[in-house]
Parts: structure tokens; sequence; C-alpha cells
């Protein structure tokens, strides 16, 4: 299972990038430099999600005090650290 979602992982990746970088038209005003909201936008939300998860997550966490919803905030938190950094790094291209 875990082949068949890299392999799926793997195309549709190939299949954005092509879209992007070739499929795509070139805006008339700011030219290439337009392509990287593509990426920029996608990681922006990928972070708010990741963050209102490490919320939800940490409020469960003092209702119930399980270990689930601990190491679901602590994992949420490194995904939006990880992708709000990508986000500081194309914001800056």
């Amino acid at each position: 299972m875990i082949k068949i979602l890299l392999g799926l992982t793997f195309v549709s990746m190939i299949a954005c990038l092509y879209s992007v970088f070739i499929y795509a038209p070139t805006e008339a005003v700011m030219g290439h430099i337009q392509r990287i909201f593509y990426f920029h936008m996608g990681t922006v939300w990928v972070a708010t999600v990741a963050f209102i998860i490490v919320f939800i997550a940490s409020i469960q966490y003092l209702r119930k005090e399980t270990r689930f919803w601990d190491i679901l905030a602590f994992t949420s938190a490194e995904v939006g650290v990880l992708f709000i950094t990508l986000t500081i790094i194309t914001g800056s291209i």
C-alpha cells in the first residue's frame, strides 16, 4: 500500500511541476515570477491547517490528557514550522 501511495505521489508531483512550469501560461505583468505563488500559497495553507490542528489537539489534550492528542499536536507543530519556513523562503524570492 505504501509503495502505491509513493508512486501516486511521485506521478502527481511530476504532473504538478509540469502544469506549473510548462502548461500554465506566463502572466502578462509579472512574468515568470508569478509562478512562485503556486508553491507559496500551497505552503501557507498547509502551515495554517497544521497550526489549526495544533490548536484543536492541544485543547483536547488539556481536556482528556491522553498521549494521542499530545503526539498529534507535537507532530502538527513540526509540520507547521517546516511549512511556514518554506513560506518565508518562497515569499522572499
